[in-house]
């Protein structure tokens, strides 16, 4: 459990998701207390609800996205990294 919860914290998935419901919980507030004329305290309280769905629904996109496109995008970057090296070695041996 410690180990996945390591890996888990460490991934690039959860740092986007992370900024993400920051962001959402910054735009919701702001939205209802303009929107409604509630105060930011109420606002806030509010506006907590649905970022916190959002950031675990897109946590699992993202992770879902992630794993299932993790070898396509090794790949290409492989594929990308042999095209450069053949024309940088083409280009000195001329």
């Amino acid at each position: 459990m410690k180990e996945f919860l390591f890996k888990v914290g460490n991934s690039s998935t959860t740092v986007r998701t992370l900024i993400f419901t920051l962001g959402h919980f910054l735009i919701d507030t702001m939205v209802i207390a303009k929107i409604t004329g509630a105060d930011l305290q109420i606002a806030g309280q509010a506006a907590v609800v649905g970022p916190l769905i959002n950031g675990v629904w897109y946590w699992l996109i993202d992770r879902w996205w992630t794993m299932g496109h993790m070898e396509t995008e090794h790949q290409e970057v492989k594929n990308n990294s042999r095209t450069n090296n053949l024309i940088f070695n083409s280009a000195e041996t001329k």
